[in-house]
């Protein structure tokens, strides 16, 4: 009898005890739970950016006005403007070696004149009133902040809508 009681303890302390898994997943529900909530207050912001289409009139071969290429380049001394096969920058108005639109000095740094750049982007758009489309290019050391206020520039000024339509452009800028 005592080495039956013997075996019995032997087995049972070889078994396992089954999981109890109800408290893990119910920690689990409510997580995904307590994530789907949060998320709702994460404000999401949106740039639409698409990339150059094919016209209907270069595919079906027909004679076309020279479109506009609109581009703006976010140099590390500020902006340069490029359209229609042309560069617009610092040596066009007799300052060779800077941008068309240089960074200004507020305090003791230099940033980028957003409020100048917004101004001529009004006057192209005056001039060009049908275009909606501008190809965007950033040199390498431009931070990420700086390009959005670049597009919040030209996307809009004073309630009149410029260039909402943003294609970003690849090249190496100097």
């Amino acid at each position: 009898m005592a080495a039956e009681k013997a075996r019995q303890r032997r087995e049972f302390s070889t078994e396992l005890p089954e999981p109890d898994l109800l408290p893990m997943m119910n920690i689990c529900f409510m997580l995904i739970l307590a994530l789907m909530t949060m998320a709702a207050f994460v404000p999401l912001g949106f740039i639409t950016a698409e990339s150059p289409k094919l016209s209907s009139a270069v595919a079906s071969n027909q004679p076309q006005k020279p479109e506009l290429n609109l581009t703006i380049m976010v140099a590390a001394n500020g902006f340069d403007i490029g359209m229609s096969g042309k560069v617009l920058n610092g040596a066009a108005e007799g300052r060779a070696g800077q941008a068309l639109i240089p960074k200004i000095s507020r305090g003791s740094e230099m940033v980028y004149d957003f409020e100048k750049l917004g101004q001529k982007m009004a006057e192209i758009k005056d001039q060009h009133p049908t275009e909606r489309r501008i190809f965007l290019m950033a040199h390498a050391d431009v931070i990420y902040d700086d390009i959005i206020h670049t597009l919040d520039a030209t996307r809009e000024r004073e309630g009149k809508l410029l260039f909402p339509d943003v294609a970003f452009g690849v090249g190496v800028l100097p």
